[in-house]
């Protein structure tokens, strides 16, 4: 351990990815671990069933978010390092834009959210009111609005500390509050998506007026574009923008839909263990997901000095290491399994620790290749990532459904783990074909 841990400090210090690495890191796993606390704590004040109903309520406006999440912190980060290198399509203005973009998405995507939650509650017969409904989708976009390209810019700014201590202080909050409401006997899904809501909206507020600063200090300009430059940036990036889109509605495959397509089939008490489980795998995406954000800079920056052979020595060197972190993150996350159940969740939980290393494995085969979505965008290819992830969530989702109807919860949990490692193998594939990795 001590040795891997060396040897990625020392590849990562070399191109500068160190820091915001580690800031990121502070962040996930932070916010993995009180996020885990949170959903733990919440499963034990709930109950197995009145948390499948949760996760059933929650489901639906994530989902029908991320259908309008164009992915613009990628975008804003590759737009802002064209930027002073002659490039005419790019501008200040185009990242003001952006800003604009996603807001406007994400009001889209709140009134579809709320039409879509009570079709599927209804449909569903779980019982939630428009109330809930609608707090829930409320939480989704007060915590998203002008997020992405916010922590973009921050991010291009070397800030990535800023955002990671206002992730880290809204599940804190979050928790508290949870932790209050449940003391004063006002403990329902009404007041927890409330409580929720409030969190998200003011930190999120935060991260958006720190950016606004810092754009406008650099810039001299407002964070939020015109009509006019709206309508260019629109035609000028329309590639970047829909497959951002594209990739999202394709993630937005795993990340909530399979809750619907399980609740579908098997009990909600059933939906409430397969949550926990996919709660659990979360966290560990949660240590995972850093490398992929941090390495674009320097992967774009490898790309543009067309330095091949840098380029396949940092890939080789980071699948390997990113080999053995796999391995003890599967092992740590059965673990952290284990102990949840027994020291918080109680018996009402205990086929989540029996289902997690099933839901886990992809672990061992994803994180080695978190780098293939990175190295598509910034070889100016985000359509490969978009095809592996389409293709790869389609094929997750059939077999999520299809595990769920045939073998039950472990089926399901294994249709889970092949739903995230897919996309990840199919980018390897597509990037080795088109000749990217060399």
């Amino acid at each position: 351990m001590s040795t891997l841990r060396a040897r990625l400090r020392g590849r990562l210090a070399d191109s500068d990815l160190l820091r915001p690495l580690q800031w990121q890191y502070f962040a996930n796993i932070t916010v993995g671990v009180v996020g885990a606390l949170y959903m733990l704590l919440l499963g034990r004040m709930l109950g197995v069933h009145a948390f499948g109903v949760y996760a059933i309520v929650a489901a639906t406006p994530t989902m029908v978010s991320n259908c309008f999440d164009l992915r613009l912190q990628e975008t804003v980060i590759y737009l802002q390092s064209r930027i002073g290198t002659g490039a005419s399509d790019v501008d200040n203005d185009t990242v003001a834009s952006i800003v604009t973009i996603d807001l406007f998405a994400r009001m889209v995507g709140l009134l579809l959210s709320v039409a879509a939650g009570v079709l599927v509650a209804a449909y569903l017969g779980v019982g939630a009111d428009f109330a809930v409904v609608l707090a829930a989708a409320l939480t989704v976009f007060l915590g998203k609005a002008g997020n992405s390209p916010a922590m973009g810019i921050l991010r291009m700014r070397g800030e990535l500390d800023y955002f990671a201590k206002c992730q880290v202080s809204d599940w804190i909050m979050r928790t508290l509050l949870l932790v209050v409401l449940q003391r004063a006997g006002a403990l329902s899904l009404l007041t927890i998506f409330v409580s929720q809501a409030g969190s998200a909206a003011f930190h999120n507020g935060l991260v958006i007026r720190r950016a606004s600063r810092r754009f406008g200090a650099d810039a001299g300009r407002t964070l939020f574009g015109g009509p006019h430059s709206v309508r260019r940036t629109c035609r000028a990036h329309r590639s970047l923008l829909l497959n951002g889109q594209a990739i999202s509605i394709s993630d937005s495959v795993i990340k909530e839909l399979d809750t619907i397509a399980v609740a579908s089939v098997l009990s909600v008490s059933a939906v409430g263990i397969y949550k926990m489980a996919k709660n659990f795998a979360g966290i560990a995406w949660r240590a995972a997901d850093p490398i992929y954000i941090v390495i674009l800079p320097r992967l774009a920056q490898l790309r543009s000095q067309a330095d091949s052979a840098a380029l396949r020595a940092f890939l080789r060197s980071m699948t390997l290491l990113l080999l053995g972190f796999g391995a003890i993150l599967f092992a740590g996350s059965v673990l952290a399994a284990h102990v949840g159940v027994r020291l918080v969740l109680g018996p009402e939980f205990a086929l989540t620790a029996a289902v997690f290393p099933l839901a886990g494995a992809w672990i061992l085969v994803g994180t080695p290749l978190i780098w293939t979505h990175s190295l598509a965008f910034a070889a100016g290819r985000p359509g490969i990532q978009t095809r592996a992830s389409a293709i790869g969530n389609v094929a997750g989702l059939l077999a999520i459904y299809a595990g769920a109807a045939w073998l039950g919860l472990p089926g399901a949990a294994l249709g889970l783990s092949t739903a995230y490692a897919l996309p990840f193998v199919l980018a390897f594939m597509f990037l080795r074909r088109e000749g990217l990795t060399r």
